[in-house]
């Protein structure tokens, strides 16, 4: 049986990327879910938020194998099949939760001294608000953290960038004397001044996460907002390689997410990254879509999408000898399937409501489907433009099938479906990813792609 621990002892502190800012804490940050009210640290307690409904219900899709609320594309367990199998006897014995968290990622302050195209458009700066919340969350979770047996900070922002993160770590005092800490961070701000405020944690393990992304200097420069800094982080790479060798760190991992505008220096970033800096690990990771990138950007960045023009470079680089080499960590890099540009989304989109709006006597059609399938009511899901227009034909009285809910992404979470459950994905072009999502949360009911449907509904018109 596939085992993952992380809901048993594992809290990720973050904030929603919804434009809310709303605090939130769950137990993974690959999750298709987040947000809930029982997940604000600002609201609940550490207690609270541990024994909450969400945690349990992500503990049961580990208990019951579904997995269904994690994202397969972005966890690195999933994408590389590395989860343990377990027999039936250990997985009893582990799918018990600890009394309280043992485990934490802080990324709950978005700070930092970069704004990476990838990540953000501008320079990140807290409100007032946040910034209380920022301050409320460091003391609640603090003497917590000095009972906890590893701590990751930061994902989110910049480990050195915040003062508050700062602050936490200077005022940590483990109790267990098998601590362990990763940082992740740009490395930028990783020079001696910053490292003298938590070194007296260097009797603890510690694992240095930096994120280059390249070692070229008009690259560099873009894909870190336009901060032309590589002779500090050069400089910095080589002090923190010195803390490497002298044990005060214990494992150094050098990190590139490939992208158009870095694709074609990667073997050398590679090598250069275990050649000259000595890293223990090299992790290649392809770009997803996250924080404020649009889809859009995503496009024009992802060079493992096989439309891309960079593709080919993106092969290459797959096949080339440096990635080959046993320090490098492959985070999901294998080629995703073929996406086309937004905008021939949005042509899709205006088709298909083009195609709706020519047939005629639409309700009468629609009536006699799903009469002669036996259906009176379903579900819709999608939430665009299309899904919106589509919920409103079926609200019309005329309309005899019954729409019981519309569902996106995060509800299907909490949606428990039956064998006579049927669906109507009114975002049919991304249909592969969403049937792939209810079959990881066992559907047990019937899909119905909408162009499927629309071209069926305008035979009769093509046949007259």
């Amino acid at each position: 049986m596939k085992f993952c621990d992380r809901p048993f002892k594992f809290m990720w502190v973050a904030r929603r990327f919804d434009g809310s800012e709303q605090p939130m804490t769950v137990p993974c940050a690959w999750l298709n879910i987040s947000g809930l009210e029982d997940t604000d640290l600002t609201k609940n307690s550490v207690e609270e938020i541990w024994n909450s409904e969400t945690f349990e219900k992500v503990r049961e899709s580990i208990k019951d194998g579904s997995f269904r609320y994690c994202n397969c594309v972005t966890c690195p367990f999933l994408a590389n099949d590395s989860l343990p199998d377990l027999s039936e006897e250990q997985f009893k014995i582990v799918t018990v939760k600890k009394e309280i968290p043992s485990q934490f990622n802080l990324a709950f302050d978005r700070k930092c001294n970069h704004a990476c195209p990838s990540c953000r458009h501008s320079i990140y700066k807290n409100t007032e608000k946040v910034q209380r919340e920022v301050e409320i969350i460091g003391e609640k979770l603090l003497p917590y953290l000095n009972k906890a047996d590893y701590i990751n900070s930061n994902g989110q922002g910049d480990f050195f960038a915040s003062k508050e993160n700062l602050d936490i770590f200077r005022r940590l005092k483990p109790e267990n004397p098998n601590f362990e800490l990763s940082i992740e961070t740009n490395g930028t701000l990783f020079d001696e001044k910053h490292w003298k405020q938590i070194e007296h944690l260097s009797q603890y393990e510690i694992f240095v996460n930096i994120t280059p992304n390249s070692f070229e200097r008009s690259t560099y420069a873009y894909l870190n907002g336009g901060f032309d800094l590589l002779e500090k982080l050069e400089e910095n790479l080589h002090f923190v390689k010195k803390l490497r060798e002298e044990n005060k760190i214990n494992r150094l991992n050098l990190i590139a997410v490939v992208q158009d505008t870095n694709v074609k220096e990667m073997p050398a970033f590679i090598d250069k990254c275990i050649d000259v800096y000595h890293a223990d690990e090299v992790t290649v990771r392809p770009i997803y879509k996250w924080n404020y990138l649009t889809a859009d950007e995503h496009w024009f960045k992802n060079v493992s999408n096989p439309l891309h023009p960079y593709h080919q470079y993106y092969l290459d680089m797959l096949n080339s000898d440096a990635m080959k080499r046993k320090e490098v960590y492959s985070w999901g890099c294998e080629v995703m399937q073929p996406q086309e540009h937004p905008a021939y989304v949005y042509r899709t989109m205006t088709d298909i409501l083009s195609k709706i709006m020519m047939i005629s006597d639409l309700e009468e059609r629609l009536n006699r489907y799903f009469m002669d399938r036996q259906i009176e009511e379903l579900y819709l899901y999608g939430t665009d433009s299309v899904g919106q227009a589509i919920e409103s034909v079926f609200r019309r009285p005329s309309v005899h099938v019954r729409c019981k809910e519309v569902l996106c992404r995060e509800k299907i979470n909490t949606y428990e479906s039956t064998e006579k459950d049927v669906i109507l994905v009114t975002n049919f072009y991304n249909f592969e990813p969403i049937q792939r999502d209810f079959e990881l949360r066992e559907f047990k009911g019937k899909l119905i792609r909408l162009d499927d449907l629309i071209r069926d509904l305008s035979d009769g018109d093509n046949n007259e």
